[in-house]
């Protein structure tokens, strides 16, 4: 009678470098994440990207906790992709961008409002329509469609005519086809390649 002893075998042992054991996990911030539907757009544009391994989000708190492989993966290239979306994501021990003609227009502007607000004083239509055309240059507009994706529907930059400032539509998403109406002006051109 032979008897035939069973060897165990090896487990595999899982090969890692020291950098992605340290930075394996990030904590994120993600502004517009205010319901389970975002969460899902989330996954549907993270989990495609190679070298994310899992993710949990807490909608409540607005974080997304993502483990990811870090030789294979940046949380620059996550920002990204959620700015795709039309959330903002940023690393939940930084802190957005705080700086720039666009965030100092802003601020000043919500200052402005406020302190009017608070005098009690209404603003005239036209003043407000003023200080929002100061502030921008394009709108757009981008819209969720009915398979939860995001498209922009509409750009249109913000011009000067005779009666004040209006907006000129540059592009328009109709009968499902985009529909480019016009091209930037000069002025606006100049600043974007700037």
């Amino acid at each position: 009678m032979s008897s035939t002893s069973v060897r165990p075998q090896p487990t595999p042992t899982k090969v890692t470098c020291a950098v992605c054991e340290l930075h394996a996990e990030a904590v994120f911030r993600v502004e517009g994440m205010d319901c389970h539907e975002e969460v899902v757009i989330l996954e549907r544009r993270l989990k495609p990207l190679v070298g994310v391994e899992a993710m949990t989000a807490d909608v409540i708190g607005q974080r997304l906790h993502v483990q990811y492989d870090a030789a294979k993966l940046t949380t620059a290239d996550m920002v990204d992709a959620v700015g795709q979306t039309g959330m903002r994501m940023w690393l939940e021990h930084e802190e957005p961008r705080t700086s720039g003609p666009d965030v100092r227009a802003r601020f000043w502007l919500t200052v402005g409002a406020g302190v009017a607000l608070m005098a009690g004083v209404g603003l005239p239509h036209a003043a407000i329509r003023e200080q929002v055309a100061d502030a921008l240059d394009l709108v757009v507009h981008q819209a969720r469609l009915a398979d939860g994706t995001r498209r922009v529907v509409a750009v249109a930059e913000v011009v000067r005519v005779a009666g004040g400032p209006a907006t000129r539509e540059l592009f328009g998403w109709r009968a499902g086809r985009p529909r480019w109406r016009a091209a930037l002006s000069d002025a606006l051109a100049e600043r974007l390649a700037a």
